[in-house]
C-alpha cells in the first residue's frame, strides 16, 4: 500500500518529498522487505497443482519460483525512486 500511494506522489510532486527522512527511510525499509521476501520465497515449500504434493526440494522450489512470480517480485523491489533521482537531480539540463 505504501508503494502504491507514495511512489506516484514522489514522481508527480518530487519537491514535496525531498529531504523528508520519513520517506527516505520508508522507501529503504520497503525495498529491504521486498528483497527479504524474495529470499524467503526461494526457501518456502509449495503444493504442486497437478499432484497436490507438498514440494520441499530446494531445487524444485527455486525452479517453480523462477518460472513464476520472480519477475514480478524483482520489479516490485526495484528502487525506482533512486533511478528517478539520477534523472531529476540536474533539472537545468547542464545549461547555465
Amino acid at each position: 500500500m505504501y508503494n502504491a500511494i507514495v511512489l506516484p506522489l514522489q514522481f508527480s510532486i518530487p519537491k514535496s518529498f525531498e529531504d523528508r527522512l520519513f520517506f527516505i527511510v520508508g522507501d529503504q525499509v520497503i525495498d529491504l522487505l521486498f528483497i527479504l521476501d524474495i529470499i524467503i520465497t526461494f526457501r518456502t515449500v509449495y503444493i504442486d497443482p497437478k499432484s497436490e504434493e507438498v514440494i520441499s526440494d530446494s531445487k524444485r522450489i527455486a525452479i517453480n519460483y523462477l518460472q513464476g512470480r520472480l519477475i514480478i517480485d524483482l520489479l516490485a523491489s526495484f528502487p525506482f525512486e533512486i533511478v528517478a533521482g539520477w534523472f531529476s537531480s540536474d533539472e537545468s539540463g547542464g545549461r547555465d
